[in-house]
């Protein structure tokens, strides 16, 4: 497997791929190799060796968008040798596998709970890097606030994204901790008071902030960050938007050890519980039984296709 910033221990995707495939060595009696690249000359190296046949991989797993152009690349150059590429589908390479996972979905969901919770009329969000993934997580969060203030004719802003504009705060990568930090800070300053950092593991700057806020809660990604997160930073948690990564990776690698078969293209969204709101935990008194009834409510809309989930397409 080859990821990007941030390294296993991130407490969001690239750690909940990691945990899921290392579950598999010893039921499967298969072995996982895990990279991490800093460059893409670097990823086109390691994926160079990975797809050597004298590298002894059956299936190499990119993390990342950002990868693109190294998977398909070596994938032309090694028609015979399997890939699997998460959070990008426009590879179509018969030995390329994709595992898409729409955000969006949940996001929206968790947009409209933090609208409905915020105490100040503001909440925040920001970026890891400028890529379609982690605008899917914000598009959604913008949207579902729009849909509060529709709902329920309020007026809640948010802010560090502009869905329309496509222009926000970024940390420039997934392991900057302080520049997280800093962009959480601007925007409890700007009387922000729910945020949702969608960095990977430089998001454990903007959760050790807000901890220190009497005030404020944050929304995590990708993982339920009340599982992963230290007990004085989970409480602070209203929510979090999980992608189910890791268990479709370790789908995908368990396919092909116990049969062999080509495992095919997926994408995660709430009809399939591949995307998900996951519960508020030690905040769940933030949403009332009317907003949680409503979000029940949603939820189904959206798996019905009877809910727009990107901004602006509901008015």
């Amino acid at each position: 497997m080859l990821g990007s910033s941030g390294g296993v221990r991130d407490r969001s995707f690239i750690q909940d791929i990691h945990d899921s495939s290392r579950m598999l060595e010893d039921s499967l009696g298969i072995e996982v190799r895990t990279e991490e690249s800093g460059s893409p000359r670097e990823s086109e190296q390691l994926l160079k060796e990975m797809a050597d046949p004298a590298g002894g991989c059956d299936l190499v797993v990119a993390m990342g968008s950002t990868l693109v152009e190294q998977v398909e690349a070596a994938a032309e150059r090694h028609p015979d040798q399997d890939f699997a590429i998460i959070d990008d589908d426009s590879i179509h390479l018969p030995n390329v596998r994709t595992l898409v996972f729409d955000a969006s979905q949940p996001g929206f969901l968790a947009g409209y709970a933090a609208a409905s919770a915020t105490e100040t009329g503001r909440v925040g969000a920001f970026g890891g890097e400028d890529i379609p993934e982690v605008h899917d997580f914000l598009d959604g969060y913008a949207a579902g606030i729009e849909h509060w203030n529709e709902v329920h004719d309020d007026d809640v802003q948010l802010l560090g994204w502009d869905p329309r504009e496509r222009t926000g705060d970024f940390v420039g990568d997934f392991a900057r901790t302080e520049v997280a930090a800093e962009l959480t800070r601007r925007q409890l300053d700007d009387d922000a008071d729910v945020i949702m950092p969608v960095v990977g593991r430089a998001g454990l700057g903007a959760t050790e902030t807000i901890a220190q806020d009497d005030d404020a809660l944050f929304v995590w990604v990708d993982v339920d960050g009340w599982e992963v997160l230290p007990d004085e930073q989970r409480t602070r948690q209203l929510t979090s938007v999980r992608k189910e990564v890791g268990s479709a990776v370790a789908d995908v690698m368990t396919q092909y050890a116990t049969t062999g078969a080509e495992a095919d293209d997926y994408t995660g969204t709430l009809a399939n519980r591949g995307v998900a709101l996951r519960d508020f935990h030690d905040q769940a008194q933030r949403v009332d039984e009317q907003t949680a009834q409503e979000l029940r409510q949603l939820r189904q809309q959206i798996i019905e296709g009877r809910q727009p989930i990107r901004p602006g397409a509901g008015t």
